[in-house]
Protein backbone atom coordinates (compact mmCIF):
# COMPACT_ATOMS: atom_id res chain seq x y z
CA UNK A 1 0.00 0.00 0.00
CA UNK A 2 1.55 3.04 -0.61
CA UNK A 3 1.52 6.36 1.53
CA UNK A 4 1.10 10.15 0.10
CA UNK A 5 4.72 11.56 0.37
CA UNK A 6 4.73 13.85 3.46
CA UNK A 7 7.49 16.67 3.75
CA UNK A 8 7.19 19.34 6.80
CA UNK A 9 4.46 21.83 6.13
CA UNK A 10 2.99 19.73 3.33
CA UNK A 11 -0.51 20.32 4.31
CA UNK A 12 0.07 24.08 3.74
CA UNK A 13 1.33 23.33 0.41
CA UNK A 14 -2.34 21.37 -0.12
CA UNK A 15 -4.05 24.15 1.53
CA UNK A 16 -2.66 26.61 -0.57
CA UNK A 17 -2.98 23.98 -4.06
CA UNK A 18 -6.32 23.83 -3.52
CA UNK A 19 -7.51 27.70 -2.75
CA UNK A 20 -4.93 28.19 -5.97
CA UNK A 21 -8.06 25.84 -7.99
CA UNK A 22 -10.94 27.87 -5.93
CA UNK A 23 -9.42 31.31 -6.91
CA UNK A 24 -8.84 29.80 -10.50
CA UNK A 25 -12.30 28.47 -10.98
CA UNK A 26 -13.83 31.98 -9.14
CA UNK A 27 -11.78 34.23 -11.58
CA UNK A 28 -12.90 32.25 -14.59
CA UNK A 29 -16.69 32.80 -13.76
CA UNK A 30 -16.65 36.35 -13.56
CA UNK A 31 -14.86 36.73 -16.74
CA UNK A 32 -17.60 33.86 -18.16
CA UNK A 33 -20.14 35.96 -17.17
CA UNK A 34 -20.51 39.29 -19.17
CA UNK A 35 -23.75 40.40 -17.31
CA UNK A 36 -21.84 39.73 -13.68
CA UNK A 37 -18.82 41.92 -14.53
CA UNK A 38 -21.10 44.82 -15.99
CA UNK A 39 -23.19 45.27 -13.14
CA UNK A 40 -21.47 43.92 -10.30
CA UNK A 41 -18.35 45.20 -10.84
CA UNK A 42 -16.94 44.24 -7.67
CA UNK A 43 -17.70 41.21 -7.52
CA UNK A 44 -14.30 39.47 -8.04
CA UNK A 45 -13.81 41.60 -5.14
CA UNK A 46 -15.92 40.36 -2.83
CA UNK A 47 -15.69 36.81 -3.48
CA UNK A 48 -11.91 37.19 -2.82
CA UNK A 49 -12.99 38.54 0.92
CA UNK A 50 -15.60 35.72 1.25
CA UNK A 51 -13.29 32.95 0.58
CA UNK A 52 -10.40 34.58 3.01
CA UNK A 53 -12.69 35.27 5.85
CA UNK A 54 -14.65 31.49 4.68
CA UNK A 55 -10.99 29.66 5.39
CA UNK A 56 -10.87 31.59 8.44
CA UNK A 57 -13.79 30.24 9.55
CA UNK A 58 -12.92 27.00 8.83
CA UNK A 59 -10.05 27.51 10.78
CA UNK A 60 -11.62 28.24 13.72
CA UNK A 61 -14.35 25.88 13.51
CA UNK A 62 -11.82 22.92 13.11
CA UNK A 63 -10.11 23.99 16.04
CA UNK A 64 -13.29 24.62 18.82
CA UNK A 65 -15.37 22.07 17.62
CA UNK A 66 -13.81 19.32 15.25
CA UNK A 67 -11.12 17.26 17.54
CA UNK A 68 -8.60 15.88 17.25
CA UNK A 69 -8.66 18.77 13.67
CA UNK A 70 -6.66 21.74 14.73
CA UNK A 71 -7.10 25.09 13.11
CA UNK A 72 -3.56 26.68 12.09
CA UNK A 73 -3.30 30.58 11.65
CA UNK A 74 -0.44 29.19 8.91
CA UNK A 75 -3.10 27.42 7.34
CA UNK A 76 -5.14 30.15 6.74
CA UNK A 77 -2.19 32.21 4.96
CA UNK A 78 -1.81 29.49 2.74
CA UNK A 79 -5.15 29.58 1.45
CA UNK A 80 -5.38 33.46 1.30
CA UNK A 81 -1.81 32.85 -0.73
CA UNK A 82 -3.44 30.04 -2.88
CA UNK A 83 -6.89 32.11 -3.29
CA UNK A 84 -3.85 35.04 -4.59
CA UNK A 85 -2.32 32.99 -7.15
CA UNK A 86 -5.23 31.25 -8.60
CA UNK A 87 -6.44 34.68 -8.97
CA UNK A 88 -3.33 35.61 -10.65
CA UNK A 89 -3.37 32.46 -12.63
CA UNK A 90 -7.00 33.05 -13.90
CA UNK A 91 -5.93 36.74 -14.93
CA UNK A 92 -2.87 35.30 -17.11
CA UNK A 93 -5.19 32.93 -18.74
CA UNK A 94 -8.03 34.71 -18.99
CA UNK A 95 -7.85 38.09 -18.37
CA UNK A 96 -7.74 39.67 -21.80
CA UNK A 97 -10.52 37.68 -23.66
CA UNK A 98 -13.98 36.79 -22.89
CA UNK A 99 -14.57 33.24 -21.85
CA UNK A 100 -18.13 32.86 -23.28
CA UNK A 101 -18.99 29.13 -24.16
CA UNK A 102 -19.93 29.25 -27.87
Amino acid sequence: MSHPVKFKNSDKLIHALMYAGLGFVAFYEYKKEIFLRRKYKYWLFYMFLFFVFFGGIIEILQENFFKPRTGEFADWIADIVGLGLGYLAGRIFFGKKDCVES
